[in-house]
């Protein structure tokens, strides 16, 4: 199974990484620990509400 991949979005990630690049080290840690609780944060909403639906798959 070959996987498509959207050069649009591509772009759009290559252009915020060379941005974060761009920051101080601590910066980048920061926004680091901030979107790893966010991503926490929403897998937990998702694993509870599958629990509330038995069955209702996560999106």
């Amino acid at each position: 199974m070959r996987s498509v991949i959207n050069t649009e979005k591509l772009t759009d990630v290559q252009t915020v990484a060379t941005k974060l690049k761009q920051l101080p080290e601590k910066v980048q840690m920061y926004i680091a620990g901030y979107t790893e609780g966010v991503l926490a944060m929403a897998n937990s909403d998702n694993a509870q509400s599958s629990h509330e639906h038995p069955g209702k798959i996560a999106s």
